[in-house]
Order: C-alpha cells, then sequence, then structure tokens
C-alpha cells in the first residue's frame, strides 16, 4: 500500500516536471513516448550534467507519466490548432 502511494506521488512529480519543460506546448505534439523522451533527455541534458542524475533512473516514473498526460482530455484552452 505505502510502496503503492509512493509511486502515485512519483508519477505526480514526473507529470509536474513535463508540464513545465513543455512550457505550454501539448505532450500531443509527441508521435511517442520514445519521442518524446529522446526530447525531454536533450531538454534536460544541463540539469543532468549539473545533478549528476539521470532520467533513465526514472525512465518507467516518465513513461506512466506520459501515458497519463497523453490519455487525459485536453481543456479546450488548451486543443493543440490544427
Amino acid at each position: 500500500m505505502q510502496h503503492e502511494a509512493k509511486r502515485k506521488q512519483e508519477v505526480e512529480a514526473a507529470k509536474n516536471l513535463i508540464l513545465e519543460t513543455l512550457d505550454g506546448d501539448s505532450i500531443l505534439e509527441f508521435e511517442s513516448f520514445k519521442d518524446f523522451y529522446g526530447w525531454l533527455d536533450t531538454a534536460l541534458h544541463y540539469d543532468q550534467h549539473d545533478t549528476g542524475e539521470s532520467l533513465a533512473d526514472s525512465y518507467q516514473t516518465l513513461e506512466s507519466a506520459y501515458q497519463e498526460l497523453a490519455t487525459s482530455p485536453v481543456p479546450a484552452a488548451e486543443e493543440p490548432q490544427r
């Protein structure tokens, strides 16, 4: 039970990191998690270098957060323009 609560907190933190890094862009612009992960890894390269941490350590958590964000309803104000 505790592990599940901790996992949910980690996913929520990852979602916040993703949204902050996207800076208003839509996660739906990426065709897959693999494409998104490559972009995120590049976007956070210097942060990772400074902290000594790697996104690879959080791969599964980031994938879960990505899936939740990509499948959640998009508010009307944030719908991608076509």
